[in-house]
């Protein structure tokens, strides 16, 4: 078998004990360094709504006045010499669905604390 190929998953229970403890699932995987930003784009698409809908529940870092509360966070990931363009970290995207009782499936795992 060559290194690229992938084998195929065992028909019984001990045969895929064995094929587990093989060295075949690497040992380390790497992240990226930073959390995933979305683009507006992607947001609205995702949401089923338009970019000007969307901006009316958008908290611009840097650039808002008050709360932020219940308001998705965009972040400005350019130069301060180019245009603003705007991200909303995937943490603050899962945290405003929550907040906002969107239900939601995938993303990073979240452990909520009884209150």
């Amino acid at each position: 078998m060559h290194q690229d190929e992938v084998p195929s998953l065992p028909s019984n229970k001990a045969a895929t004990l064995d094929w587990f403890n093989r060295d075949v699932i690497r040992g380390e995987v790497e992240l990226p360094i930073r959390e995933f930003m979305y683009t507006l784009d992607q947001i609205a698409y995702m949401l089923d709504t338009t970019i000007p809908i969307l901006q009316k529940s958008l908290y611009y870092r840097g650039r808002s006045r008050g709360s932020n509360r219940g308001m998705l966070v965009a972040v400005n990931i350019s130069l301060p010499q180019q245009r603003p363009e705007w991200r909303v970290p995937e943490n603050n995207f899962i945290t405003w669905m929550t907040y906002h009782k969107i239900s939601y499936s995938g993303g990073l795992k979240r452990t909520f604390r009884k209150k």
